[in-house]
């Protein structure tokens, strides 16, 4: 009796430890368990603890290989051929290629801007009007990433924001003389006709991260962060046929005034874009969903040229231009 009771008490623990599943994580650790369940999204296991059985999930992205028993009594799942074997999980959706259209704005304070135009003349209603107009258009981003795990990716960020706006502006100004003397106290009002349009690209190398709300892979979460190199550009155009501006040209005979009728302002920097979408799958190779993206840069060094000349500007850091 007391032999057939150690032999019980031996076997018994012995057929638990020999007859347990096995999940080996992407780190290499070992768990030993009974697998219930095997999903694209998880393992369902139960594992003893404190004399207890609990059940568990582990995420599949975690999951190296597992291995089952073929002596166990779980169902197998519907890619499971009953025979123990490796079982490698790459991830769903290896590409992702997004397009995001949509508007966009220009966050950066604009006062310093509506300040000159009032200086000149331009009344503040009319400044403030024409700095919302530029400062919001419309953007357009692509990105493309090849995914590492279901989780995350790498790849690379595109982006384009266009502003325009057109307006005839009145501007108050007062006769002088050549010498710069003031001959009359009676303000006369000129019409400016303006067309000012910019454009903001962005590119860069980004990294994806993504997380699935539904086990059937209905919605999803996904943030990047990109960091790239940012170019922009601004073309002025001034009505001919309107008040016009002069600039002043050296020549061997003396200073003569020139109009002014376009003005090109460029510049390029490093900048930083992070983005948040959210999406839903109608089917599993096309999603909708609407996203954010913001970006962030400042111009050190601005060129201007007109017809006539190119001048590189270096601004100080308090009037560093925010894109």
């Amino acid at each position: 009796m007391k032999k057939f009771i150690f032999v019980l008490f031996f076997v018994i623990p012995l057929q638990m430890v020999t007859g347990q599943d096995k999940i080996i994580t992407i780190r290499h650790d070992t768990v030993h368990c009974r697998i219930l369940s095997v999903s694209e999204n998880h393992i369902h296991y139960e594992q003893e603890v404190d004399g207890y059985m609990v059940g568990r999930f582990m995420p599949t992205e975690q999951v190296l290989e597992y291995l089952r028993n073929p002596q166990s009594s779980t169902p197998a799942p519907y890619y499971h051929t009953g025979k123990q074997r490796r079982q490698k999980l790459p991830p769903t959706h290896r590409w992702q290629i997004g397009i995001y259209p949509g508007r966009g704005s220009l966050l950066g304070s604009t006062v310093d801007d509506e300040k000159s135009m009032v200086a000149m003349g331009v009344s503040q209603a009319q400044a403030s009007d024409y700095s919302r107009q530029l400062n919001n258009g419309w953007t357009v981003s692509g990105d493309i990433h090849g995914m590492i795990s279901d989780s995350y990716g790498i790849g690379a960020k595109y982006s384009l924001f266009r502003s325009s706006v057109q307006k005839e502006l009145t501007m108050r100004v007062m006769s002088t003389r050549t010498d710069g003397v003031l001959i009359s106290m009676i303000p006369e009002f000129a019409c400016i006709g303006m067309t000012e349009t910019q454009y903001i690209h962005y590119a860069g190398p980004s990294l994806m991260f993504r997380q699935w709300v539904d086990a059937n892979k209905r919605f999803k979460f996904t943030e990047t962060l990109s960091a790239g190199y940012v170019r922009y550009r601004n073309e002025v155009r001034l009505d001919p046929n309107q008040y016009p501006f002069y600039t002043a040209s050296y020549t061997p005979s003396g200073i003569t005034a020139v109009p002014i009728y376009n003005i090109l302002s460029e510049g390029k920097t490093w900048g930083a874009n992070v983005g948040l979408s959210a999406e839903y799958f109608p089917v599993s190779q096309l999603s909708v969903g609407a996203s954010a993206n913001l970006m962030y840069a400042r111009l050190k060094e601005i060129k201007v040229s007109t017809k006539e000349a190119t001048e590189k500007v270096k601004l100080e850091k308090k009037d560093y231009f925010p894109l």
